[in-house]
């Protein structure tokens, strides 16, 4: 019987046979991009504080750092342990009070204006009050009203026999040797001369100066002080070659107990030359120096001391 081919015929599946054994792991492929950040979670509770480490080593200031301060409200000394900002402003403070008279010469204030608001120059009364003025004002105070205060008690003399008594002193013995005698009638006459004679004393303590060369004016008091004062023209000045400067000596009309203060002052319409004042003084005289001599330049002075 002749074969018939019947091509390629599947027949039925077969019932699935066992699994068998899992192979080896295969490598791990590539990790994939990271996915977006969660939320952040509650923060926890602070942990109990450590121990404190030891002290480190002492620090250095550092001079080039700038430093901010206030000046201080008042004049106070520096402390121990102030801060360096306060210490600036305390500083700062007792500089500014100064102000400029703290760092002249007498002889380099001379040419100085000094302003009407600064204590130039004070002056305490008997009666213990204070005047302030300015050095320019002084000749007109000592002119128009330092007075001595001259009683019958304080007007000394010397009688004929040599021995010094007082006004008081004779009026009071007169009266003794008067007595209840008729001539004690005429005392009142004897009095008023007296006292004539007590103001002209009191006069002849004080005088002006005209303001002519080298007239010096004199207050010569009681209780001891002397003031002289006068005014010098410049163009009667010597020229010191060396030093460059001019110079002029005054000898006082009456001698000083010691070397009295003396204070200088330019009196020049065209200015104000750079350097006036004292080159030396002594009880008997007082050498003025400047910087210039001009006709019309006068300096000004005024000696203060004790007469005894």
């Amino acid at each position: 019987m002749p074969e018939l081919d019947l091509g390629n015929v599947m027949g039925p599946q077969g019932p699935k046979g066992a699994t068998g054994a899992t192979g080896p792991q295969g490598p791990a492929g590539p990790a994939g991009p990271t996915g977006p950040q969660g939320p952040k979670g509650d923060k926890g509770d602070a942990g109990a504080t450590g121990p404190q480490g030891p002290q480190g080593p002492t620090g250095k200031v550092d001079i080039t750092t700038p430093v901010t301060f206030t000046d201080a409200a008042s004049r106070t000394d520096l402390a121990s342990g102030d801060s360096i900002s306060t210490i600036a402003g305390k500083a700062s403070k007792w500089l500014k009070d100064l102000k400029y008279l703290a760092f002249n010469r007498v002889i380099d204030l001379a040419n100085k204006v000094t302003p009407a608001s600064t204590d130039a120059f004070l002056l305490e009364e008997s009666t213990g009050t204070g005047k302030k003025m300015l050095f320019s004002n002084l000749l007109t105070y000592l002119q128009n009203e330092v007075k001595p205060k001259t009683t019958a008690a304080n007007v000394d003399f010397t009688k004929a026999d040599g021995t010094k008594s007082n006004v008081q002193d004779t009026v009071t013995a007169i009266n003794s040797a008067l007595g209840s005698k008729a001539e004690k009638t005429d005392l009142t006459n004897v009095e008023k001369n007296i006292n004539s004679i007590s103001t002209l004393l009191s006069n002849e303590t004080t005088q002006g100066t005209t303001g002519s060369t080298n007239n010096q004016g004199i207050f010569k008091g009681q209780s001891g002080i002397m003031i002289l004062w006068g005014a010098s023209q410049t163009t009667i000045f010597s020229y010191n070659s060396t030093g460059k400067f001019y110079k002029l000596d005054i000898t006082f009309r009456e001698k000083f107990k010691e070397a009295p203060i003396v204070m200088t002052s330019p009196r020049y319409a065209s200015g104000i030359p750079e350097n006036v004042g004292t080159l030396s003084t002594t009880a008997s005289k007082t050498t003025l120096g400047c910087n210039a001599s001009a006709s019309g330049l006068w300096i000004e002075w005024v000696a203060i001391g004790k007469w005894k």
